[in-house]
């Protein structure tokens, strides 16, 4: 795993990355943002931002498509020590636990995000408001 966000262009597959670089956990712009393991992205209806399922870091990532800005959505752990462990706590995004959210997609009208947290065994449903 690269542990990058990447954009492929449909018409002449050139490749870029969004976000991320090497494996780790930090929110920041481009680069900057570390990701471990990510397993899904969801595009928000509007298209102006890219959803992921940060499986290792046991959190939901949002990712600005305009900068490549990302930030926690939800998911916290007890340390930033890898492996970081997963966990389960229903609650807002700075008490929700997950374990290896695996899958994700994003509702129609953008305010919300279904999740897949594998490692849990439940389907949880994350506000992105």
């Amino acid at each position: 795993r690269n542990n990058r966000i990447r954009l492929v262009s449909v018409p002449d597959g050139t490749t870029s990355t969004l976000a991320g670089s090497v494996g780790g956990m930090q929110n920041g712009v481009g680069s900057a943002a570390l990701f471990q393991g990510p397993a899904d992205v969801s595009l928000t209806p509007d298209g102006a931002f890219v959803i992921v399922a940060d499986r290792l870091n046991h959190r939901i990532r949002r990712v600005s498509m305009a900068d490549g800005t990302t930030t926690t959505v939800s998911g916290v752990s007890t340390t930033l020590e890898l492996p970081i462990p997963g966990g389960y706590r229903e609650g807002n995004r700075t008490q929700a636990q997950f374990n290896l959210p695996d899958a994700l997609a994003v509702t129609p009208d953008g305010l919300s995000v279904v999740v897949a947290d594998t490692g849990n065994h439940r389907i949880r449903l994350v506000s992105l408001a």
